[in-house]
């Protein structure tokens, strides 16, 4: 499609607004990356060419199997400006080379560069093609553009919330900023690309987006959700889906919004102030047992005052599955916050107590008196702490699971890497590792004192034993 009614002056000047009247996108792509499903991608491309403001950007297909009929099908649908086609390499490397997740990683990269680097466009919007989408989509990444612009704490919007389920959520129009990248139907601009770009990764071993999750990577900004879904998977065929059950259980705007409203709430300082607003008003509070008891008690939530929940990362996955939340690892997150708007109108929030800077003092968890020990290769924590004749405590490890404490002991010449592994935090330190010379932290595993790993070497926090 043409790209009709941009925000420029008459003379030409670039302008950004925040009336969506006008709009701050020059010139916006939208790209479908597709394999080999031509059934998922004629749904795909039925649905983006059907959209809203669709006249606004151009529309893209990025295929990378060849197969016969995919390009063909694509170029029939009138929405489409063109199609890119990546053919990839014989892979001879590494196991992690002749892997699904290598040739993802590879897909979205070399679509970002087709829609930003070569053809100058100033945003894009990557979907792939297994996604629903809702009506309002490009509705909803033309209204939150200016926000990317005006504000440098934010550098992506997602059309997915990871806890936006029916029971956690209520407002259509509603927009929050996270900093845990959600994926799934994601905008980023040309400024944004052309830093990713020079250290887009080569061996990110457990995807892509994961890496876009690295502190390292992300540099402290967020990225925008919408409160209620606007994309959902709906296959149960792919790399990293196996299961599409679970994702029914998530809310999806079927019908769309005509407006998001005045979406300055979302400004950096502004944001900030509310959420510390909310910490220091809520009071605490403690979930029942049972389901059948967490529906009533849900629904008898104050709506005067939020509602304080405190957990630290290893008490999650138990307490997520209580309250029907996402369940592998804390998502949505903002600054060690998940804020969860029930449809009774009252406020759930829920705050790491190592990560949340919104806390008083006696709620914080602190770190035990300690160091920071570099173990030998191959040995665990036990050992190494031991050798000091000091103790190692698996919770205290936590305070090493981040880049940027790896990367005050380690080179980390490879930059810092997502993995799953009770040795972690570790530094790969062996040639024959797909992640060699990488700092490896996670999201998901958690650090025992007794985990060790030949190929790697663990960074530990020692305790000084109690004196008896």
């Amino acid at each position: 499609s043409a790209g009709a009614d941009v925000p420029t002056s008459a003379g030409g000047r670039r302008v950004c607004s925040s009336d969506p009247q006008v709009g701050c996108m020059h010139n916006p792509a939208v790209v479908i990356l597709t394999h080999d499903r031509l059934d998922m991608l004629r749904r795909s491309l039925e649905q983006v060419c059907a959209l809203a403001l669709v006249e606004r950007f151009t529309i893209y297909v990025s295929e990378d199997s060849g197969k016969p009929g995919l390009v063909a099908a694509a170029r029939s649908f009138g929405c489409v400006r063109d199609v890119f086609s990546l053919k990839h390499s014989a892979s001879h490397g590494q196991v992690f080379e002749r892997s699904g997740l290598y040739r993802i990683s590879k897909h979205f990269k070399f679509a970002l560069e087709s829609a930003i680097s070569e053809r100058r466009h100033s945003h894009a919007v990557l979907l792939e093609d297994d996604l629903l989408i809702s009506p309002d989509l490009l509705r909803y990444f033309w209204s939150v553009a200016w926000l990317l612009e005006k504000d440098p704490t934010l550098w992506c919007a997602s059309a997915w919330n990871d806890q936006g389920f029916p029971h956690t959520t209520w407002d259509a129009r509603g927009v929050g900023r996270t900093d845990y990248f959600p994926g799934l139907g994601w905008m980023l601009s040309a400024g944004v690309w052309d830093e990713l770009r020079a250290k887009w990764p080569e061996r990110a071993t457990t995807g892509w987006d994961h890496w876009m999750r690295l502190s390292t990577t992300s540099k402290g900004r967020e990225c925008l959700r919408p409160e209620i879904n606007r994309s959902r998977h709906a296959s149960s065929r792919g790399t990293n889906v196996v299961n599409n059950k679970p994702f029914e259980r998530f809310t999806f705007e079927r019908t769309g919004v005509d407006s998001f409203g005045d979406l300055s709430y979302l400004l950096q300082p502004a944001y900030e102030s509310a959420t510390a607003q909310l910490l220091r008003t809520a009071k605490p509070v403690s979930v029942p047992e049972g389901r059948d008891s967490l529906e009533r008690w849900l629904t008898k939530l104050p709506t005067d005052v939020p509602s304080l929940l405190l957990y630290v990362r290893e008490e999650y996955q138990a307490l997520a599955k209580r309250l029907g939340l996402w369940g592998e690892n804390p998502r949505a997150t903002h600054n060690g916050t998940i804020t969860l708007r029930l449809p009774s109108r009252a406020t759930l929030v829920l705050a790491d107590r190592r990560r949340c800077p919104y806390l008083p003092p006696a709620l914080r968890e602190t770190p035990a008196d300690g160091s920071f020990v570099v173990a030998k290769i191959g040995k665990s924590c036990d050992e190494a702490c031991r050798d000091r004749n000091e103790e190692c405590i698996s919770k205290e490890l936590e305070w090493a699971n981040s880049c940027e404490v790896m990367r005050s002991h380690f080179k980390c010449e490879a930059g810092c890497g997502h993995q799953v592994g009770a040795e972690l935090p570790a530094y790969a330190s062996s040639k024959s590792l797909d992640t060699y010379q990488q700092c490896l932290i996670s999201d998901i595993a958690f650090s025992k004192c007794d985990a060790k790993y030949a190929k790697t070497t663990r960074l530990c926090r020692c305790v000084r034993k109690a004196k008896l």
